[in-house]
């Protein structure tokens, strides 16, 4: 009994759509997902919004483009924000870029007299 409340929770990623994301702000990407629809091939990002887990679905000509070799390698690196760049109606453009390092503050010194 013990091992089974020691099994981990995997997060609920609620779904969301690309209407919902702002121009421009660096969403962290967890992972990409190739899937099959009722409509055809499609293209799951899973990313964070201020801490929680959502996915959303990418246009379709992502997922009709995307080599599956180019997906392994955000999956395994793992350190990719994903943007929406242009939004201009009816259509989307994402961008996968790399995660831009946290800066470094330097300790101020300590007060002398």
């Amino acid at each position: 009994m013990e091992a089974f409340n020691k099994v981990p929770v995997k997060p609920v990623y609620e779904q969301i759509r690309a209407t919902e994301l702002e121009v421009g702000r660096r969403y962290p990407l967890e992972k990409l997902e190739k899937t099959c629809t009722r409509y055809g091939n499609a293209l799951l990002a899973f990313i964070f919004i201020d801490g929680e887990p959502k996915k959303i679905f990418l246009p379709k000509i992502y997922a009709d483009n995307l080599p599956d070799q180019a997906i392994n390698d955000v999956n395994e690196n793992g350190n990719f924000d994903l943007v929406l760049a242009e939004h201009v109606f009816p259509s989307f453009r994402f961008e996968i870029l790399p995660k831009v390092p946290a800066q470094v503050v330097p300790p101020h010194p300590p007060y002398q007299k």
